[in-house]
């Protein structure tokens, strides 16, 4: 919720109003009587919650004195705690039948590794057996892992392509 500056005490409602209407009761969740709900207004006008004297008041009725007199009490917007996401290794195993120069066209294709980088990571995974290509967040690494199996059994090897938690 955005909150109008000068105005921190109360709460403040955006009301929207259907064509064609010129009342409509705010849905707040409060029990209010309705000859506080009764009132005109044009559409999306502000509308604001005193929380001194429990009624709505329309921003254009406020005069300047109104708002001022609420200028002194803090407000503090609270912002959203993020996670960072969780990753992924993308690691390729070895084979005895897959040639070496398929899987360095498969690191410089898929993963943007530049060539003698791919040679690098080939020569790693013919020697250890397993290598990681990239980390990656869990989305991508599923769609590389996919895009490097459907790619070596098109081709006709059988590369292994997986991925684990890092």
């Amino acid at each position: 919720m955005v909150l109008t500056p000068g105005i921190p005490a109360v709460t403040q409602v955006l009301l929207e109003t259907p064509r064609g209407s010129r009342t409509k009761r705010p849905k707040l969740g409060l029990k209010t009587s309705k000859k506080h709900l009764k009132f005109r207004f044009r559409p999306a006008e502000l509308i604001v919650l005193s929380l001194r004297s429990n009624r709505l008041i329309p921003m254009s009725s406020m005069n300047h004195r109104q708002q001022q007199r609420d200028d002194n009490v803090a407000v503090q917007e609270s912002k959203p705690k993020l996670k960072k996401p969780k990753l992924y290794k993308v690691l390729l195993l070895n084979d005895d039948y897959t040639p070496m120069e398929f899987v360095v066209v498969v690191l410089e294709r898929f993963f943007g590794k530049p060539r003698e980088q791919a040679v690098r990571i080939m020569l790693h995974v013919h020697q250890k057996g397993v290598g990681v290509c990239g980390v990656f967040t869990r989305d991508i690494a599923e769609t590389k892992v996919q895009l490097v199996m459907d790619f070596s059994q098109d081709h006709q090897h059988p590369l292994q392509c997986t991925m684990e938690p890092e």
